[in-house]
């Protein structure tokens, strides 16, 4: 498995689908770098733009590769493995621009203390991540093909996510912001994201192992 997430890492960087999604968040993180004086509340802003960045990546690793390798690679492992791995891959490359958000948001703040609010911060912007993810296998193909219905409904999604009042996400972002001095660690949250994130994703695989769909059809 470790081999095909290389493999899906590499490919979705060399096609250079990763840019657009990189730089929406960049634009969100130089936004809120101009009046964040908290480190709570400048990671909860910062882990908020992962959300829809990281499902923009989703669909990026899902339909960079080319028809005919995707069914060589199917034929080689079987339709779920790649499926979870281009996933992965999507997964990990997020973390790239959380950790350049991260440092950009503290580097305003001009501090990384108090240290409880700087870990709920990163545990924060983690957990934004893995459920971008969660958004992205929801949203894109083989669920939803066509851009012209995905990208609004992830966009969607994605909103609903930050501001739904039971949302673990939008729990673990109030729980760090504004006040530093007592900042809600968001364990809690981090769990729930995760165990959502894994259905999306059994979800995705189980319908991809089933339902053939052609990358034309995603543009």
């Amino acid at each position: 498995m470790s081999a095909l997430i290389r493999y899906y890492v590499a490919l979705l960087l060399r096609s250079g689908r990763w840019l657009p999604a990189t730089i929406f968040y960049a634009a969100i993180v130089s936004i809120g770098t101009q009046g964040s004086a908290k480190v709570g509340e400048a990671l909860g802003y910062a882990g908020a733009g992962l959300v829809p960045s990281v499902a923009w990546l989703t669909r990026a690793a899902l339909t960079a590769e080319p028809e005919a390798a995707r069914h060589c690679v199917a034929g080689a492992v079987g339709p779920r493995r790649p499926h979870i791995a281009a996933l992965a891959a999507a997964a990990i490359v997020g973390f790239v621009p959380a950790a350049g958000g991260a440092a950009g948001m503290l580097a305003a703040v001009g501090s990384v203390h108090p240290t409880t609010a700087l870990t709920a911060g990163l545990l924060t912007m983690a957990t934004c991540v893995v459920a971008g993810s969660a958004v992205g296998a929801l949203c894109n193909p083989p669920l939803l093909i066509r851009a012209t219905w995905a990208i609004p409904i992830a966009g969607i999604l994605a909103i609903t996510v930050l501001v739904a009042a039971g949302s673990p996400v939008n729990a673990a972002i109030r729980g760090i912001t504004p006040i530093d001095r007592a900042p809600r660690l968001p364990l809690l949250p981090a769990v729930l994201v995760i165990a959502a994130t894994a259905v999306c994703w059994t979800v995705s695989t189980y319908v991809a192992a089933r339902k053939e769909f052609h990358v034309g059809e995603t543009d």
